[in-house]
C-alpha cells in the first residue's frame, strides 16, 4: 500500500554517517511470531559506521520497539533466522557483504557488489531470552532459509537450514528463481546441533537430495 516504518522505529536514529547510508533500518523478510506470546520477532542487518544486528520485536496490536541492538566487528550477510519455542534466536553470520560504495554509486547491483571472504568461519549467534548474545563457529558456509530449529535442553540447541558450501553467483540466483538448471552450488538440508556450554558445533546431512524453502 504504502511505505511503513513502525510509526518511526525503522528511521535510521544512529550517527549522521549511518544515516546517510541508510535512513531507514532493515527489517528483514522473514519475521517469526512467537506462538506462546503472539509477539513477532525480527532483525536487520545495519550496515553504516559502524556494523549492527538489529532485534526487534512486534506486539499483536502491532506496536513495535528495537528490542536489542548488538555490535558486530565487520559487515555479514544473513537473510534467514530461527526462533525457538522458549524465544531464543539463531543466526547464522556469513563473511559475505554487499559493496556499499559499488551498491550506493550505482555502478552495481547489490546482489553484484556481493564480496566474499571464503577464509574466514560463519558465526553463529543465539541470543537467549534474557539477551545474553552466544557467539559460536563453524566451517564457511551459506544458508538463505532454514527449515526448522528446536531446544533439545537449556545448552543443547538444534538448527536444520538448507545449507550451501558457497555464496552463488548472481547469475545462478538469476536462472534458480526463473526456474531454469544452472551452475552453482546446491542447497542442502543439514542439521547444525550447538551447544552453548561448550561452544561446539556438529553438522549432519540430513537429505542426499537439494531443497529450497
Amino acid at each position: 500500500i504504502s511505505r511503513y516504518d513502525y510509526d518511526g522505529v525503522l528511521i535510521n536514529d544512529f550517527s549522521t554517517v549511518d544515516k546517510m547510508i541508510n535512513p531507514e533500518l532493515p527489517f528483514s523478510a522473514h519475521p517469526k511470531i512467537h506462538a506462546p506470546t503472539g509477539v513477532m520477532h525480527n532483525f536487520g542487518t545495519a550496515a553504516g559506521a559502524k556494523q549492527r544486528l538489529v532485534l526487534y520485536e512486534v506486539t499483536p496490536d502491532g506496536q513495535a520497539a528495537k528490542s536489542q541492538i548488538i555490535p558486530m566487528d565487520e559487515v555479514t550477510f544473513t537473510h534467514d533466522f530461527v526462533l525457538t519455542q522458549t524465544g531464543k534466536k539463531i543466526f547464522f553470520l556469513t563473511p559475505v557483504a554487499f559493496d556499499l560504495f559499488q551498491t550506493f554509486s550505482g555502478l552495481q547491483s547489490p546482489v553484484e557488489s556481493i564480496r566474499i571472504n571464503r577464509s574466514k568461519k560463519t558465526q553463529i549467534l543465539v541470543v537467549d531470552t534474557d539477551q545474553t548474545v552466544h557467539r559460536l563457529e563453524t566451517d564457511f558456509c551459506f544458508v538463505f532459509h532454514f527449515a526448522n530449529g528446536y531446544e533439545v535442553s537449556e545448552t543443547k540447541v538444534v538448527v536444520d537450514g538448507y545449507i550451501l558450501d558457497d555464496f552463488p553467483s548472481a547469475d545462478s540466483i538469476k536462472s534458480y528463481i526463473q526456474g531454469e538448471p544452472g551452475e552453482g552450488p546446491v542447497p542442502m538440508l543439514t542439521r547444525f546441533e550447538l551447544d552453548l556450554s561448550s561452544g561446539a558445533v556438529t553438522r549432519t546431512l540430513l537429505s542426499d537430495y537439494p531443497g529450497e524453502l
